[in-house]
Formats: C-alpha cells, sequence, structure tokens
C-alpha cells in the first residue's frame, strides 16, 4: 500500500504556510475554518474556550454550557496472559497477507483525569499513523496509515496491511531498532467553535477625502487609510497612532511673510460612537466634531507643497489637526490632509473594538506655515458596550504520540509481538534492503531536482523543495513574517542596532511535482497514477546566510533548532542598522547585493543537496491574495482581494478549483487589462459564464498565474516594525560662552537671562548663566532614515529663543542648519 502523505504543496500565492509542528497532542497542529463568525447562540458544534484548543481544556456544548466534553488521548491496550502482562500487539500473516494489528484505549489528560468521569467523551475522528525513518538517523521520515479502525466506547481496533515481503520486513526491522525513531501517531480531528481572536493590533489612521475607487473595486470602509489607499499615487497615513518614545515633532517650514487669518480656538463636541466592520475585524468609532468650523479660514486648510510632506503626500494641508488625550495630552490619531473647514465638522478615533478609549480627548491644530497651534477644552467620550463575542466553527487536528517513545520492543521481552510472522508457513522476515532510497533525478524549467525513490515501495518517491523564503504571516494581511526591534546603545546614531526576527520557509512549485509524476513513472515503467509524492523531511540540515554589509559580504552558518523541511525556521539577526539599511534594499531589489544564502541537506549515501535561501520580497513563501466563488446558475462569481501590504499588478488571471478529486479550470484573463491595479485591501469582482456542473463554493483554489507585486517599501517596513522599542537618535553637545549672560553697562535690561534651544524633531533645551553647556537628543523617524529620505548624520535644524530680564522674547525667524555634534551658540548680547 503507498504511503500515506501524498503532497499537497502550495505556491507562495496559493496557501497559507502551516507555522508550527507539535506533537503529543497539547495544541491543534491545522485549524481549518469551516465557516465565519457567528454569535454564541448561533454555534453548531462544541465550544471551545480559547482559539487555540488543547486535549487539556473541557468543552461546552453549545445549547447547554453545563454539559461538557474532554478529548481523549489513547495508549496501547495491555492484557494478562498466563499470569504476564503483554501490549494488545502483533503481526499476524493469513493466506500471505501480513497485519500489524493493535489495541488502543482512551484515557483523559492527566490534568483532567479528576473530574473526566463527570462528563461525556468529545466526538471525534481518527487517523493512526506509524512513523519512522527510513534508514539511519539521516534519512527521509516515512509514514504508514492504518487502514482498518473500528471504534468501540473504550478505543480502537486499529490494523496496519502491510503491501508485501519489503513492507513486512521494514515494519518487522523498525518495530525492533529504537535507532529508526518509530512513532504511533494517532491523529484526533473534531469540529469545534473557537472563539474569535481579538485584534490587538494599533489604531489605523483616518483618511480624510480619500479617492474615490473605481466601479470594479469594492471598498473597505473608506474613513481608514490603511484599508483604502488610492491607485495612485498612494497617500501615506499620518503615521504610527501611539509612539512610547513619544510624539516626533513634526518638521515645519519657513515662516512666509504674508498676512494671514489666525487659528481659533476648536470647540470639540462628540457625536456618539459606532462599531464597524473593517476587512473582518471590529473597531470602535468614536466620532468628533469642531462646533465652530465655520471661523476657520479655508486658506487655513489649503495645500501647502512648500512645507514638509505628510509621508508621501507633498501636497498636504497646511494646518494639520492631532488627536490628544484629554488628561495626559498623549497623542492619539492625526490628520494632515484636510483640504477645508468643512472637514473639521465630521472625523474620528477608531481603535480595536473593546479597547478602552480615554475618558475625554482634545484636539489641537497647527498652522505649519505660522507655527501657531491651538488647542481646544477636552470633551468626555463614553465606551461602547464590548462587542458580543463571536465563534469560528473549524476542524482541528491534534496528533498525540503514544507511548512507548520510540515505538520499538525488544524481541526478548516482548516475542509474542513478532509470533505471528512465523507461524504461517512463509517463514521468518529477513532484513531490510541495505539502501533505503535510490535517488532519480529530473529537470523542470531548466533546473535539475531530485526525488529519492523508496527501496521497499517502488511507487514512492521523496522530493526536495525548489528552495527556501522568507514566510508572510496569516491574518487578515499578510505581511512579511518579520518583525525589526530597535534600540540604541545610550549613544548617537552610529550607536544604534537592530534586531530583525525572520521565519523562513521551504517554497514547492507544484507544477513542478505535476510533472515529476509523469516524468517518474516513464523513467520507472510505472503507472503515473500510482505514483506518490512525499516531502522528504529531515533533521541533517545545514542553513547558511550571505549577509551584505557596509563592509562587504558576510557569510554566517544559523545555529539553532533543528531544521525540518517541511516546517517554518525562525532566525534572528542582531546588526548595526547600516547593515539592515543594505539589507532591507537589497530584498527590495534596489541593489546590485544580494541577502540569499543556501540550505545543504545531508543523505545518507548520496552527495550532499544544496538548495537556495532567497531574502526577496518579491518571492516570499505564502499568498498574495484571498479568492472566494459564488454561484448563481450557470454564473460563477469570483472575489479576488489583495491579502498583502504592497499593490499587485495582474496581467491576466486563472484559477483551478478542485472539489471531490475534479479540477475545473477557470480562465478570467478577459476580464483583466494589462497591468491591473490593485491597491492593498481591494476587491476585484469578476463574473464568467462558464457552465457550473457542481457546486464550487467549497472548492479548494488555486491562483495559477502569480500576479505581480509593485513594493511599497514604506508598508512594508511599517508592517515589520515594533515601535514599542523604537529609538533612533542622534547628540548634539550645545555651548553657550560665559560672556553671553553678561550684564551690559549701558543697557542691564537687555541682559540675557535664559537661551532656549529647540531641535525639529527632539528636544527643547535651556542655557544659562549657571548651565552653559548642554547634551540634547536630536530624534528621527525610524522609517525615514531607512527609506533614505532623512541622513541623520548630515544637517538638523534648530531654532533659538533668546529670553532677557525684561521679559523680552528674540526668536530666530527661521530655523538654523547644522551638522555638527558641537554646536556654539552665536548670540548678540
Amino acid at each position: 500500500m503507498p504511503t500515506n502523505l501524498t503532497a499537497t504543496p502550495g505556491a507562495d500565492f496559493q496557501a497559507p504556510i502551516a507555522l508550527a509542528t507539535l506533537s503529543h497532542g497539547a495544541m491543534p497542529e491545522r485549524i481549518k475554518a469551516l465557516s465565519g463568525a457567528v454569535p454564541r447562540n448561533k454555534a453548531t458544534a462544541p465550544v471551545a474556550p480559547s482559539p487555540t484548543p488543547q486535549d487539556t481544556q473541557l468543552f461546552e456544548d453549545a445549547a447547554n454550557p453545563s454539559l461538557k466534553f474532554w478529548l481523549p488521548r489513547y495508549h496501547l491496550g495491555e492484557e494478562l496472559v498466563s499470569g504476564q502482562t503483554r501490549y494488545r500487539i502483533g503481526f499476524s500473516d493469513t493466506d500471505g497477507t501480513w497485519r500489524l494489528a493493535l489495541r488502543l484505549e482512551t484515557l483523559p489528560a492527566s490534568a483532567l483525569a479528576a473530574t473526566a468521569s463527570q462528563h461525556s467523551a468529545l466526538p471525534h475522528d481518527i487517523e493512526v499513523i506509524l512513523s519512522y525513518t527510513v534508514q539511519g538517523a539521516r534519512a527521509s521520515r516515512k509514514s504508514l496509515l492504518f487502514q482498518e479502525v473500528i471504534r468501540d466506547e473504550d478505543g480502537a481496533d486499529v490494523a496496519l496491511v502491510l503491501s508485501g515481503m519489503p513492507q513486512r520486513d521494514e515494519v518487522f526491522a523498525v518495530l525492533q531498532d529504537p535507532a529508526r525513531g518509530a512513532t504511533l501517531i494517532v491523529n484526533r480531528k473534531a469540529r469545534l467553535m473557537i472563539p474569535e481572536a481579538q485584534e490587538t493590533a494599533r489604531t489605523e489612521a483616518s483618511a480624510v477625502n480619500p479617492q474615490v475607487l473605481t466601479a470594479r473595486v469594492r471598498a473597505i470602509d473608506p474613513r481608514i487609510a490603511v484599508a483604502v489607499r488610492p491607485l495612485k499615487p498612494a497617500v501615506r497615513p499620518t503615521g504610527p497612532v501611539i509612539r512610547p518614545t513619544g510624539p516626533i515633532v513634526r518638521p515645519t517650514g519657513p515662516v512666509i511673510a504674508q498676512p494671514t487669518p489666525a487659528l481659533v480656538k476648536p470647540i470639540v463636541v462628540f457625536n456618539g460612537s459606532e462599531r464597524v466592520d473593517i476587512r473582518g475585524r471590529k473597531f470602535d468609532r468614536y466620532n468628533l466634531g469642531v462646533k465652530n468650523s465655520k471661523s476657520f479660514h479655508p486658506s487655513l486648510f489649503a495645500g501647502a507643497p512648500q512645507l514638509p510632506p505628510c509621508g508621501a503626500n507633498k501636497n498636504a494641508s497646511r494646518t494639520w489637526l492631532d488627536i490628544l488625550d484629554g488628561k495626559t495630552g498623549a497623542r492619539l490619531y492625526g490628520y494632515c490632509a484636510f483640504s477645508s473647514p468643512g472637514n473639521l465638522r465630521n472625523f474620528s478615533l477608531t481603535i480595536p473594538a473593546g479597547t478602552a478609549p480615554p475618558s475625554s480627548v482634545r484636539i489641537s491644530l497647527t498652522d505649519r506655515q505660522t507655527r501657531k497651534r491651538v488647542l481646544s477644552d477636552p470633551v468626555k467620550i463614553t465606551q461602547l458596550a464590548p462587542p458580543e463575542p463571536q465563534f469560528i466553527l473549524i476542524e482541528a487536528e491534534m496528533e498525540q504520540a503514544v507511548s512507548p517513545e520510540p515505538f520499538a520492543f525488544s524481541a526478548d521481552l516482548h516475542g509474542y509481538i513478532f509470533d505471528g510472522l512465523s507461524s504461517g508457513g512463509n517463514g521468518t522476515p529477513g532484513q531490510p534492503p541495505t539502501s533505503g532510497v535510490l535517488r532519480r533525478r529530473q529537470e523542470f524549467a531548466g533546473n535539475v531536482h531530485s526525488y529519492f525513490q523508496d527501496a521497499t515501495e517502488r511507487n514512492v518517491f521523496f522530493y526536495l523543495p525548489d528552495d527556501f523564503r522568507i514566510s508572510r504571516r496569516g491574518g487578515a494581511l499578510r505581511s512579511p513574517f518579520m518583525t525589526l526591534r530597535v534600540r540604541s546603545n545610550g549613544g548617537s546614531t552610529t550607536n544604534t542596532d537592530v534586531t530583525l526576527d525572520y521565519a523562513v520557509a521551504p517554497y514547492t512549485d507544484p507544477a513542478r511535482l505535476t510533472d515529476a509524476r509523469t516524468a517518474l513513472a516513464a523513467q520507472t515503467s510505472q503507472d503515473a497514477e500510482a505514483i506518490v509524492l512525499q516531502a522528504f523531511v529531515t533533521s541533517e540540515v545545514r542553513f547558511t546566510i550571505h549577509r551584505p554589509t557596509e563592509a562587504g559580504r558576510v557569510t554566517e552558518e544559523r545555529l539553532g533548532g533543528a531544521l525540518m523541511l517541511q516546517s517554518t525556521v525562525f532566525d534572528t539577526l542582531s546588526i548595526p542598522v547600516a547593515d539592515f539599511q543594505i539589507a532591507f534594499d537589497a530584498m527590495l531589489g534596489r541593489t546590485a547585493s544580494v541577502f540569499g544564502g543556501q540550505v545543504d541537506i545531508e543523505i545518507e549515501g548520496w552527495e550532499t543537496e544544496s538548495l537556495p535561501f532567497v531574502a526577496d520580497f518579491r518571492r516570499l513563501a505564502g499568498p498574495v491574495v484571498d479568492v472566494a466563488l459564488g454561484s448563481g446558475g450557470a454564473t460563477l462569481a469570483v472575489s479576488v482581494t489583495n491579502a498583502i501590504e504592497s499593490p499587485l499588478l495582474l496581467d491576466d488571471l486563472a484559477l483551478s478549483a478542485t472539489r471531490a478529486g475534479v479540477a475545473v479550470p477557470i480562465n478570467l484573463s478577459d476580464q483583466i487589462t494589462n497591468g491591473m491595479q490593485l491597491a492593498t485591501g481591494e476587491t476585484l469582482d469578476l463574473t464568467t459564464s462558464i457552465p457550473v456542473v457542481f457546486s464550487l463554493v467549497r472548492a479548494t483554489l488555486q491562483v495559477t498565474t502569480a500576479p505581480r507585486i509593485e513594493l511599497d517599501d514604506a508598508a512594508i517596513l511599517d508592517s515589520i516594525l515594533d515601535r514599542s522599542t523604537l529609538e533612533y537618535y542622534r547628540e548634539v553637545e550645545i555651548h553657550a560662552i560665559a560672556a553671553v549672560f553678561a550684564v551690559p553697562a549701558d543697557r542691564p535690561h537687555d541682559q540675557i537671562h535664559t537661551i532656549l534651544v529647540e531641535f525639529e524633531g527632539g528636544a527643547t533645551v535651556a542655557l544659562n548663566e549657571a548651565t552653559q553647556k548642554v547634551i540634547a537628543r536630536v530624534d528621527y523617524p525610524f522609517d525615514e532614515v531607512i527609506l533614505r529620505r532623512v541622513r541623520p548624520d548630515s544637517t538638523y535644524r534648530y531654532t533659538k529663543t533668546v529670553i532677557r530680564v525684561n521679559g523680552r522674547q528674540d526668536r530666530d525667524p527661521e530655523p538654523l542648519t547644522s551638522s555638527s555634534n558641537i554646536l556654539f551658540l552665536s548670540v548678540f548680547p
């Protein structure tokens, strides 16, 4: 019989990557969503207490919470024979058919042992698998599915029907050799309702007057900038909402000497709240307005291209609005694109649903042209009631390893297990083949790939991935699976390092495996339908990266944790910020430098196989679009949503929908304009007249033409940057000579008492007669540094205010510029 794990690889735009491989049934190996979120009163299966169900938990009946269930664990049954305790496992031979039969009995997890008798076992299905290495400890693992499973109230009787003498001999040897690492796995499958995970994402910045999207796009909430981004050009939000290191002072431009209307004090009012759903995530929106909006002159909100931009928006408005915590003054939200005073009548503070808002808020208006700022009085806001809990119907698979581990038995202690093989007239099993696998080579798309044929089951071939790539995250927005943390060692920017955590996943082109099945069948004179392709899995792997730096290329072997070829590996780099900037440029494809490496795989009996590691934002492992189907008569509706942080370009579009083993191609190229852009979160709705011979709504979908990714460097950086650790600055030593503070002989009232120095994007410091030297910290927006829009090692801007003993204040009419780390102030007494 063939092995049970037929390969089902996912293209980087097809299927999500599993990010954890867990054993012993502690947590779900795989979770497959079967429905959208519904309230508890519409639950159709037992309810789990958390989004990650475990067999140490009790599950509640959907209609009657007092009725509880526990998920059984399984152990090898025992029996008493002639006064001797034996395991209930053994080989048998009936008319030349060899079988391995055993008894599994249920018991609760130890944490539930005291209470399980008061509750019922959770309804579930099981698969039983025997997994072991093909040869020695350095070869791929093989999995055999027990074909016969007979369940009863106390457990199950299961049997593995062996395909012939080669497989019989192999299993016979495996169960007596602990070095083969045999494991008996019970995979428990249960349908459950799990609570919808609450979002903990930071507040999204709202956009004013978003560009109207074309009719082909079904936009999500148009007031959320991150959700609806104009097609061309992309206007960035005002930036992160809350920065623990303190708000960064926006740069201001030079004063233009002309009469300008003055800002008046805004009267802010609270206009109620509402709960909204944005891309499947629930948010609470607190609506605000300015009661005296008509008191503001329109010119205050005109575009100001002469002033510094707001992100990529070079025509940001002259006056910016910030929403502040009414008590602490911390900035919560910002608007930089108001086009008229009318925008003041309706704006909002939007935060994840259930998050407590501040008890009051106030707003500030900053006229960047005159550098004047006005504050409103605080206004109280009322928190929305917590959202009703929602539940999702899932199918969870939890694997459990059955003792003993490894699943091996001494023939001297447990000879009864093997007695059945020598009593049927067919002789005692011999030794398994000395060579576990035979390598076959096949060419595909200009590259040669290795396939390893099983010596005992000639129709089974183990394959290697095409390459290794940085993975994408799961969830609504599948950004790169990376986290960037910034830390300063207490000095200037030259002492700043970053820590980069990233996930590496194998990538296999499904088209290659389809081609390989036909080619291997012809090469080995077999039927193509009988060929089974199974992922090669081993821990004998070396992972090496080649990383560009300021000094050239560095080669490093990455250590820590065994790399299994079909799971995800997490790595961490701690490097200077300048080196990360070079690596970031390389991943964007901006330079000739390459961030990559290789994975070397040791296969016993064969030379080392080397596969590339590619760190390229255009070639990440994971899907870039979400596809949904709906049918009505002979018409098929197709919705394609951009699920990543960067725009996608579609030249054509084709899908393959598979259900019950039947594949239906869906070609939509005639509805796609070459180079059609799909911005982040946008949905493209299409219809086709392909006859629907059966319902495809629940079919497995595969995108067979990959969209092109138009990388948005700012969005990528924003998606990976951990702003809770963000700290990037330089220090400037400021001096004022003693003579500056001396009393002028002819005009003592003009004596200088204090000099204030304000740094754009940094602190304000004071110098006086007692303090003639201070060290000031100048902060830089880290995004602007990495995106090469700011050079922190070049210039900074500052403004002096001279305060005299008579109360007069003289402020520089325009900011001054310097690049020195030591600044001597020039002041005329």
